[in-house]
């Protein structure tokens, strides 16, 4: 009889010593696994976070041909794209013939990631309260019906924008709805000569920013399209990218 009780309270004890280790195998299983998830989509952010950053730089100080439509090959004489923008603002307070020749480099530096990012890029005066330059790069996504609701299910050719927002916190309408974002911000000067025909300038203080973030389809408001001139009054006339690489007038 007491052969049969230690035999039982042995088996017990093996079962109960079975049952800590299972728990605390289960246990390190899912912190492992939720740990590696977390390092994970850290590693992911920094990354994004991080090339935010470099392409704004890289953008400010990029090279490019100081007579239009030559290439940087064979090109006469090369500046910073920064001092092409600061030229083209100082001569009324605006930006005109440098407008296509951003597009070329921001699409060109962020197409590395442009097949499953879309971003922003615009030049923002805090003192006037307006955008100086504001171009938005898209995917135009394919909608298919799924049980009764709207689903975006590929993204289909890009597209860029040229807008000029009213405000500042028209963007909010665009940035809450596109899920988590990355972005960058710098800040520089730019300058205006004085229209009274005597020396000096106007300056402006402006913020340049870069926001990037998962190619999804642009929210709708409750007043209409995000792209019309109520939200952020978007150019009509825009640049299509085909599938090809090609870049059209849309």
């Amino acid at each position: 009889m007491a052969i049969n009780n230690r035999g039982q309270a042995a088996l017990a004890d093996s079962l109960y010593f079975l049952m800590i280790v299972s728990g605390l195998a289960t246990f390190l299983f899912f912190f492992a696994s939720s740990y590696g998830i977390g390092v994970t989509e850290r590693v992911g952010l920094e990354y994004r976070s991080d090339y935010a950053v470099s392409a704004l730089k890289t953008l400010l100080y990029s090279s490019t041909p100081r007579i239009s439509g030559e290439t940087l090959e064979t090109a006469t004489e090369v500046d910073f794209l920064l001092a092409a923008m600061k030229e083209d603002f100082a001569d009324n307070g605006q930006f005109d013939d440098v407008n296509r020749l951003v597009v070329n480099n921001v699409v060109g530096l962020m197409e590395p990631i442009a097949d499953s990012f879309n971003y922003m890029y615009y030049i923002y005066l805090p003192g006037e309260n307006k955008f100086a330059f504001l171009m938005l790069y898209v995917s135009q996504w394919t909608w298919t019906e799924v049980r009764g609701s709207q689903v975006d299910v590929s993204p289909g050719e890009s597209v860029v924008f040229l807008c000029n927002p009213k405000a500042l916190n028209k963007l909010d309408e665009l940035v809450t709805n596109i899920g988590r974002i990355y972005q960058s911000n710098s800040r520089m000067q730019l300058v205006k000569i004085k229209e009274t025909g005597g020396r000096g300038y106007d300056v402006f203080p402006a913020q340049v920013n870069l926001t990037m973030w998962v190619s999804t389809a642009l929210p709708e408001t409750d007043s209409g399209n995000i792209l019309d001139s109520s939200h952020l009054n978007c150019n009509p006339k825009c640049f299509l990218r085909l599938r090809n690489g090609r870049w059209e007038e849309c």
